[in-house]
């Protein structure tokens, strides 16, 4: 990751080599994202605090939900969306004991009196929860993803400088990112989507129906989006990067490098972490470091004590990773020396909290990034054995071990490993 290019690299063109034509194979160039940032783009404070407030717009198809989950992740930012403030505090406003369980009725309230939800009244309502917790770098959604919300001409107006104006008179905007996707592009992305899942028996995607859907949701974003980008586009406040291409790592590592060679951000902690254990004799030398693009750990020489419990051995990792956020995501972590390069003998981590975990190995149909990496990473393995389980412990955290380590001893690291480094959002 980082500021220049990826690491990861083509093996030099040789005929004559099957290796290097194996990896040409594994690893494919990255697909270009191309990004405008306009001149005015830079992080201001709101005011006298230290408040700073992005909007970020995409629509169906562009991986918004992805990239926001990681930027809270990874930054520490805050997200405040208007379609949750519109849901908290209509009915309050509306004078009806509602709740977030019976948004139907919200729904059918606001399609017969639509002036309520104004654009004003619910900028002054996200300006209030934003004032209220200072010291804070703030992501805003502010076009809504239901149906009902987005076409309401009094919240997703023609013409919304007036208000985005009177918004930034206590809490200015610093700028806006547009994850921007044509439409062509989201049907080619609809159409890998419908072809790579696995359907019941009997059971069929009807294509033109979820792309007719699509379209008319496509559409309605646009409507809704495009004052707003008009807005920052005038004041050259606008970032606007093209996801049209549907490739979730490379995207995320354009506005990863944007973060941080622009912004000039600092990341709290790394997401869509991968931790390969070098267990039973595996070493860092069975890996083609250049190739994979990772970074090998010593536990021992990060270690307070190498031979500790499990849960210590695992909080000395988790800190040690925090402190490469910035450099990279794929680790390999070498536990020679320390109690863990025994499973036999280390006694199970016994946790303090339930956790949902999800295992898997490469022989699994499940489709999954954990999955996908552990096929790039056995094609670059060497030794009789070079087939990997993988444990998920969180949204964005994955270890993978070699095929004949003991299920319950991953299954105890992968739990530990949840506590000790559990996601700052």
């Amino acid at each position: 990751m980082g500021c220049g290019n990826s690491r990861s690299k083509l093996a030099a063109e040789d005929p004559s080599s099957t290796e290097k034509t194996r990896r040409q194979s594994v690893y494919a160039p990255a697909p270009e994202i191309p990004i405008t940032v306009g001149e005015n783009v830079k992080l201001d404070s709101s005011g006298s605090s230290s408040i700073k407030i992005v909007f970020i717009f995409g629509g169906p198809g562009s991986g918004k939900g992805r990239i926001v989950t990681n930027l809270k992740s990874m930054f520490g930012m805050k997200l405040i969306t208007i379609e949750e403030t519109v849901l908290k505090y209509l009915p309050k406003k509306m004078q009806h004991t509602m709740t977030l369980e019976n948004s139907m009725e919200i729904a059918d309230l606001v399609k017969k009196e639509p002036s309520h939800t104004t654009l004003q009244w619910a900028l002054r309502l996200m300006q209030h929860n934003i004032e209220s917790s200072p010291n804070h770098l703030f992501l805003v959604d502010a076009v809504p993803n239901l149906k009902w919300m987005a076409r309401n001409e009094f919240l997703m107006k023609e013409d919304c400088s007036t208000e985005l104006a009177e918004f930034e008179q206590k809490t200015p905007i610093s700028f806006a990112i547009d994850l921007s996707i044509t439409e062509e592009s989201l049907f080619t992305i609809l159409d890998y989507s419908h072809h790579s899942t696995v359907l019941p028996p009997g059971a069929t995607v009807n294509d033109d129906a979820d792309n007719s859907r699509a379209k008319r949701r496509y559409q309605t974003h646009i409507k809704a989006t495009q004052p707003f980008l008009n807005y920052f586009a005038s004041s050259n406040r606008l970032v606007s990067i093209n996801v049209s291409c549907g490739a979730v790592e490379p995207i995320w590592e354009c506005v990863h490098k944007f973060c941080t060679c622009n912004l000039n951000l600092h990341a709290w902690r790394p997401v869509d972490t991968v931790l390969v254990f070098a267990m039973d004799g595996m070493t860092a030398g069975n890996l083609d470091m250049e190739c994979s693009d990772m970074r090998v750990i010593r536990l021992s020489e990060i270690a307070t004590d190498p031979m500790a419990t499990m849960d210590c051995l695992l909080k000395d990792l988790s800190d040690h990773i925090d402190k490469l956020a910035d450099d990279s995501h794929y680790f390999v972590i070498d536990p020679s020396n320390t109690s863990i390069a025994k499973p036999d003998a280390m006694e199970l981590y016994q946790p303090t909290d339930k956790h949902s975990i999800v295992f898997s190995d490469v022989n699994d149909e499940n489709e999954g990034c954990f999955n996908q990496f552990c096929i790039r990473l056995n094609g670059l393995i060497g030794g009789e054995n070079p087939y990997f389980k993988a444990v998920c412990c969180s949204e964005d955290e994955t270890l993978l071990f070699p095929a004949n380590t003991d299920n319950e001893f991953c299954k105890s690291m992968a739990i530990c490993m949840a506590e000790k480094h559990p996601s700052k959002q």
